[in-house]
């Protein structure tokens, strides 16, 4: 076992229902895995060579500034599963809402060619 590895679970962080049962270190180690995983959809999409990039290029735009928020955050959560939390959330509100909408329809035709 690591000594500094907080095992604590999110009940005994105050946390909701959703994750009551996660240790802490699992709620950090998710939100470093939401971070990973939509910085490889925007790569993927960046460097495929998408006939239609440039007219989603102020989409990508944004969603990649918000990536990098994301990762600043994440690099300073110093642990702090409630923090873990809070980005988890956000970074899951702000795919669904403004990310997927746009880039599924590119994964779906990526997909397709296969």
């Amino acid at each position: 076992m690591f000594p500094d590895l907080d095992c604590r679970l999110g009940v005994e962080l105050g946390l909701p229902k959703h994750y009551r049962d996660k240790p802490a270190f699992e709620i950090i180690n998710d939100a470093h895995d939401l971070v990973g995983a939509l910085t490889s959809r925007l790569i993927t999409f960046r460097y495929s060579g998408y006939e239609h990039f440039e007219e989603l290029g102020a989409q990508y735009t944004l969603a990649d500034t918000k990536r990098i928020e994301f990762s600043q955050r994440l690099e300073r959560l110093d642990g702090n599963a409630i923090k873990a939390v809070n980005l988890i959330d956000e970074l899951n509100h702000f795919v669904r809402m403004f990310v997927d909408p746009w880039l599924v329809k590119f994964e779906d035709l990526r997909v397709n060619e296969r």
